[in-house]
């Protein structure tokens, strides 16, 4: 640093520049190198984890068939569908996020009004909550559609017919949503005393979920609604398709409603009455497996007419 007449200015040596340039470069070839050894490592590492996909003491075993999933997948078209559909309830977040909240709502409702104390813990309206599994069987079989995105692709050029896929979307939520209906019926008729309504109950709720679910297959044939793509945030919106999945849904629940009616009714009118209880049972599985038979036979008609549409619509609702 010196003084001149025009201020003060600063010098350096010229070695000190050269020593700075020369410290850069030196970096710079390091890194350089670190990434050139760790691509050559990953490639490496990757070639090995292609052609050698046994574990590190190179031991097999035999492949077994007995867990359920395979057996059902191997028995026919609409059983692997069904498989398909239940290994996502166990691998895909989007699917507990929706599914789990709405198989646990009738359950809470049940459990608090039971830990509460007076007479609306023990009161029979708490045998109406299985009624809820019935809707969340309805709106999952609309959807299930829209939450393959691309890979529907496979069941679009296989060959499968579309009978076989409604009918494996159908299986797969009545597997998951009827074992949940006995839980309830029982975990209600304990907190109510109130076992000689299990029957009515029993009655309105398997109507609601038979009917649900047929409803539910035939509308997610003709509409696919926006839904989270696969990895991002289950509880994120797509407004792409607010209005086609307000539509799809009122038209799944106005359907269940009008399909389970008789079966209510008479559900409702059994509690007084043991015979009507038992009329509203039957009612519930002939209109239910009707309304059931009707929309998988349906709604597989519909894809095997509009595959490429559906394929497309769902491959735009996952974007």
């Amino acid at each position: 640093v010196g003084w001149t007449p025009f201020g003060w200015v600063w010098s350096a040596p010229a070695e000190a520049g050269r020593g700075a340039v020369l410290l850069a470069v030196v970096k710079l070839a390091l890194a350089l190198a670190l990434v050139a050894v760790l691509w050559l490592a990953w490639r490496m590492l990757l070639d090995r984890a292609l052609v050698s996909p046994l574990g590190a003491d190179r031991s097999g075993g035999r492949v077994r068939t007995g867990r359920v999933l395979d057996r059902l997948s191997m028995r026919s078209p609409a059983g692997a569908v069904a498989a398909r559909s239940l290994r996502y309830w166990r691998r895909d977040p989007r699917y507990l996020a929706g599914g789990i909240v709405s198989l646990l709502m009738p359950v809470v409702l049940v459990v608090t009004n039971g830990i509460n104390s007076g007479a609306g813990a023990r009161s029979p309206a708490l045998l109406a909550a299985p009624l809820g599994l019935g809707f969340f069987a309805g709106m999952t079989a609309a959807q299930e559609l829209s939450y393959d995105g691309t890979a529907l692709w496979l069941h679009a050029t296989s060959g499968l017919r579309g009978v076989e896929d409604r009918l494996g979307r159908a299986i797969a939520v009545l597997i998951v949503s009827l074992p949940m209906l006995l839980v309830l019926l029982v975990l209600a008729g304990l907190l109510t005393g109130r076992g000689d309504l299990e029957l009515s109950a029993a009655a309105g709720a398997l109507a609601v979920i038979l009917g649900g679910t047929g409803v539910g297959v035939l509308v997610g044939s003709y509409l696919q609604v926006a839904v989270p793509p696969p990895g991002a945030n289950p509880f994120q919106s797509n407004s792409g398709g607010g209005v086609q999945g307000l539509i799809s849904m009122l038209l799944t629940l106005a359907g269940t409603g009008l399909s389970a009616l008789p079966a209510l009714v008479l559900a409702a009118l059994g509690m007084h009455s043991p015979s009507l209880a038992v009329l509203a049972l039957v009612v519930a599985l002939a209109i239910g497996g009707l309304v059931l038979v009707v929309g998988v036979r349906a709604g597989g008609a519909r894809l095997d007419r509009a595959w490429p549409e559906v394929l497309a619509a769902v491959s735009r609702a996952t974007d």
